[in-house]
């Protein structure tokens, strides 16, 4: 074993250490989490396909069925983390269902290459996998256009998670902020961060196994390895940590029958976004039509009742501060006016022209300016005292509604 091997199964070997400590703690949590389970399963895959380079330094003559282990573990990484993802951001309590077990279709169509690839005879197992002989007839032949196109489906399986992944998380935060007024610990922003690395790994895992097929390319993989190490321990540190956005929420809004989204919500436990059954009325028809938001095109709510709850909802600003809790959400808001929250959404979207999180960040970076000019306390204290969480979030909602920083509004006030 030469440095460059030594290395490389270092690194395998710290990715399935953090793995075998990660899969127990998920499990023992499952009960009272189900989100925790398509983590196990993404890790447990993981682990399969980060063996490779331990089968392949330290037991050649096991390798072949290393690669036939490899096609199952492929088609379960899309759809696990793509049901991670989608536990973290459901509005009611994630739990596994029916119609999940579809997204692991794929992993079939793996363990048939899997039965396969053991169906044949070890010395052949060791011809076309290791030494890259051609099959030409025959089972084995049989096993290698198979191969080949499972590498095509997982390739497709692939691009359509990472873009489920994608429109997932932003229409989660689209309604995190019709939603809430505060929105740390629930943006998620890591995942994206996170994506890209998972995608780069993936990326990476074919194309190592591509060079298994041909020529055994070390440079691959030593940076699947090291990407691997990276992605599993991030992934096990944020993801241990991480509670799902609407935790803490859900009986709120299960007991308000909150549905931001209107004719169409996040349905998580039917899995994916679904519309609703109610009919159509012909004047909420003409309101669709005339260029409203298409969103609450179902919605009873008239055009004066929506002027009338924006003038309750500025009032509340105005006399109550309400903007200045740091816990406001639009429940909150619902029950302080004893109004639907649909219709307080709906109000603020198309009356007021503003979501939720904007308009209350809106009159916060209007009540702290005067403490601004005023200079007799730091950013954080101020930000603090006008309702935000921390310094970062009062930062950009500062700059986004003043085009300057907290600094540079002093100065321009100054003297």
């Amino acid at each position: 074993m030469n440095l460059e091997d030594l290395l490389i199964f270092a690194v395998t070997m710290a990715t399935l250490g953090q793995i075998v400590l990660s899969i127990p703690l998920l499990l023992a949590d499952a009960k009272q989490r189900q989100t925790r389970l398509p983590l196990a399963a993404y890790f447990l895959a993981t682990a399969v396909l980060a063996t490779g380079p331990a089968f392949y330094l330290l037991l050649p003559a096991w390798y072949g069925l290393y690669i036939a282990a490899v096609f199952p573990a492929w088609f379960l990484l899309g759809p696990s983390f793509y049901l991670y993802v989608q536990a973290l951001t459901c509005d009611s309590p994630w739990k596994i269902q029916g119609k999940h077990l579809l997204h692991f279709v794929p992993a079939g169509f793996g363990l048939v290459i899997t039965g396969l690839i053991l169906a044949l005879p070890s010395a052949q197992r060791q011809a076309i996998f290791i030494d890259g002989v051609e099959a030409d007839s025959g089972l084995p032949l049989v096993t290698v256009i198979s191969v080949f196109l499972a590498l095509i489906v997982w390739v497709v399986q692939s691009g359509y998670y990472v873009t489920r992944i994608v429109t997932r998380l932003s229409q989660y935060r689209k309604q995190l902020k019709d939603l809430f007024a505060n929105n740390d610990n629930r943006e998620l922003g890591w995942l994206y961060a996170l994506l890209l690395l998972v995608v780069s790994t993936w990326i990476l895992s074919l194309l190592a196994m591509m060079s298994d097929l041909a020529l055994e390319s070390t440079f691959t993989s030593r940076l699947e390895a090291s990407l691997s190490l990276l992605l599993v321990w991030s992934l096990a540190y944020l993801g241990l940590r991480q509670k799902p956005g609407f935790e803490g929420r859900y009986g709120d809004s299960e007991a308000l029958k909150i549905n931001p989204l209107d004719d169409k919500r996040t349905n998580c436990s039917a899995g994916d976004t679904e519309e609703t059954n109610r009919e159509t009325t012909p004047s909420e028809t003409k309101k669709a039509e005339t260029g409203h938001n298409k969103k609450y095109q179902r919605s009873a709510l008239s055009e004066e009742q929506a002027l009338r709850i924006a003038d309750k909802i500025n009032a509340a600003m105005v006399q109550e501060q309400l903007y200045l809790d740091a816990t406001l959400s639009l429940n909150k808001l619902a029950q302080h006016l004893a109004i639907s929250p649909n219709y307080i959404s709906q109000t603020l979207n198309e009356t007021l022209d503003s979501t939720f999180f904007d308009f209350i960040n809106q009159w916060r970076i209007k009540s702290a300016k005067p403490m601004i000019i005023d200079n007799n306390a730091n950013v954080l204290t101020i930000a603090l005292e006008v309702g935000f969480n921390a310094r970062s979030s009062f930062y950009k909602a500062f700059k986004k509604e003043t085009g300057m920083t907290p600094g540079d509004f002093r100065k321009s006030h100054a003297g």
